[in-house]
């Protein structure tokens, strides 16, 4: 035994406790770990734990309470008690204020299942993004203008919230299509209805009147004449001079049907009235695809069951390949073209004169282009406009994908059936990705010997679509989850670490290399001379890159700065 003498207190170290030993009021025992002091005098196995009224606690230890690999200790508050290694597959979690293993929980209300969706292309011009949850739900987050974020008080969402519907008029989750353009949305449920929020002056939102809307609400119109949408089309993002606003859907029985702005016949109705609910396009059936030019002076595509295609809309400059430059406002069919499988069609203006391209790409690889070709996106060698569809010379190589943006000034883009890359057109800002900042007449290869080269699955363009041609940027994806972007990058919009814009396609960054991201899909966005690249992955997280303004990314919520790398939206 060990005297402490400290003063007027004393302390007897006796070691660990036995139970075959009386104690006196000063000694100090270890039991289960723990240091005990001796207060009142104890006979022979009158122990620290069964005689609290002879003994006092000094310094809690561990024996008995740690006792296997993987236990934790926690406390209650008054006491330290054991919580043992859990179950495989448990995740540690809160149960009435204690730490308990617990069976995972879903993340369904914090996870994406799918971003805004249009079959042209990218779609997300003024800097509100609405995605489908795995709970079938939307959220959107973003800038707010002309109720368009889903805001009653049309303020800024900063991190996603949920879209509202209409009570009255309730939807069928999951909703399985989400959309927007400019400042309008639209999302189709699972039993083929359609709802719409946000701008509406031109009667887009198909409500039968000119009211701007917070609330998702069911186009009626749709129901009361039995007509179950199969896809909403918006027009290509961007605008021209106004703000203006068309939008189309194709129904499950292949019609298409069409509201909103009509100035130059888009709507296919036989008018250039515009209209607050929705038309009929025609007399056109069994549609497969539909295609749009831009939100106002629009040119609209569509391609039937047998591959016919039929055009309508905006032409004064031969985009629809008619052979005039006389708009239309019932779908044609155009003459020489057969098995169509895609077409890519811009506007944008000159001046004050509205101009536009066309391509179309058929099931037999050939390619097929008209229009304003002011920079040589046609590819045909000069700069001379066509109103009659010409097929490129694509002998060296066979097209599988095409991708054609940017409004007047346009660059076009395709994918041949080995994975290699082809550009011409404009190239101000090396959106073409070939090393400077010359545009090009003829499709000419991209990064020949690049680690991409022969492995590009896919390309999407985005930011501005007006007369200047500003901001346009391309990002591809490689067939080993790799992406690459080029072009204009003042916002950060490349996600290559900076606000450099390149003339090469350079490896896109975020948390970590983005061919171990598994990335699902992607999408851009982009208004004057602002840009914007989403990211959604596997796990179901979105990630943004570029312009933040107006909290457009999604990615804090606190101080709107922009995004250099993708960053996690934050759910």
């Amino acid at each position: 035994m060990i005297d402490l003498n400290l003063g007027r207190l004393g302390f007897a170290d006796c070691g660990l406790y036995s139970t075959t030993l009386a104690y006196a009021a000063r000694d100090v025992v270890t039991y289960l770990g723990s240091t005990y002091r001796c207060t009142l005098a104890t006979t022979a196995g009158q122990d620290p734990a069964g005689f609290p009224t002879h003994w006092v606690l000094m310094a809690r230890g561990t024996a008995g309470v740690y006792t296997n690999k993987g236990d934790l200790l926690t406390s209650d508050g008054a006491d330290v008690l054991r919580l043992p290694i859990g179950s495989a597959g448990h995740v540690l979690g809160v149960k009435d204020g204690i730490p308990t293993w617990t069976p995972p929980v879903s993340r369904q209300g914090t996870m994406a299942a799918a971003l805004a969706y249009n079959p042209n292309g990218t779609s997300v011009s003024f800097g509100g993004l609405p995605v489908i949850m795995t709970d079938g739900a939307i959220k959107m987050w973003g800038g707010s203008s002309n109720l368009c974020a889903g805001d009653a008080t049309n303020n800024h969402v900063i991190n996603p919230q949920p879209v509202a519907f209409d009570p009255l008029n309730s939807p069928a989750f999951p909703m399985v299509q989400v959309a927007t353009c400019f400042t309008s949305n639209y999302a189709l449920d699972s039993a083929g209805r359609v709802y719409a929020w946000g701008y509406n002056a031109y009667g887009q939102l198909g409500q039968g009147d000119t009211t701007n809307r917070a609330v998702a609400t069911q186009i009626t119109w749709f129901a009361q004449q039995n007509i179950p949408i199969a896809e909403i089309i918006v027009p290509r993002e961007g605008g021209n001079s106004v703000a203006a606003g068309c939008v189309f859907f194709r129904s499950t029985d292949g019609r298409v049907f069409g509201c909103g702005y009509n100035v130059c016949g888009q709507l296919g109705n036989g008018t250039l009235t515009n209209s607050s609910l929705p038309v009929r396009c025609g007399t056109i059936a069994s549609i497969a695809k539909v295609f749009a030019s831009a939100q106002d002076y629009t040119s609209v595509f569509a391609i039937d069951s047998a591959g016919k295609l039929y055009a309508w809309g905006r032409n004064g400059h031969g985009q629809l390949g008619l052979g005039d430059v006389v708009d239309r406002s019932t779908p044609t069919q155009v003459p020489n073209i057969v098995n169509a499988k895609k077409v890519c069609a811009t506007a944008g203006v000159q001046g004050t004169v509205y101009t536009g391209d066309t391509a179309v790409l058929c099931t037999d690889g050939s390619l097929y282009v008209t229009g304003c070709n002011a920079h040589g996106a046609l590819g045909l060698g000069d700069i001379i406009q066509r109103n009659v569809f010409s097929k490129l010379n694509t002998s060296t190589f066979t097209p599988a994908d095409m991708e054609l943006f940017g409004g007047y000034c346009d660059s076009l883009w395709v994918i041949d059936t080995v994975g290699k890359l082809w550009a011409c057109g404009n190239n101000a800002y090396g959106q073409l990705g070939l090393g400077d900042l010359i545009s090009r007449t003829t499709l000419t290869q991209v990064g020949g010997g690049q680690p991409f080269d022969g492995k590009v699955a896919r390309l999407k363009a985005g930011g501005n679509q007006n007369s200047s041609g500003q901001s346009v940027f391309a990002v591809l994806q490689d067939t080993t989850g790799k992406l690459w972007a080029t072009g204009y990058n003042l916002s950060g919009q490349l996600a290559v670490g900076d606000v450099t814009s390149r003339t090469s396609f350079s490896r896109v960054t975020g948390p970590r290399a983005t061919e171990h991201m598994g990335i699902v899909d992607y999408t851009m966005g982009g208004y004057g001379t602002l840009g914007r690249l989403w990211v959604l992955t596997s796990d179901g997280r979105v990630w943004g890159a570029g312009d933040n303004t107006s909290f457009s990314l999604g990615t804090q919520n606190t101080v709107a700065r922009n995004e250099y790398r993708l960053s996690d939206v934050i759910f």
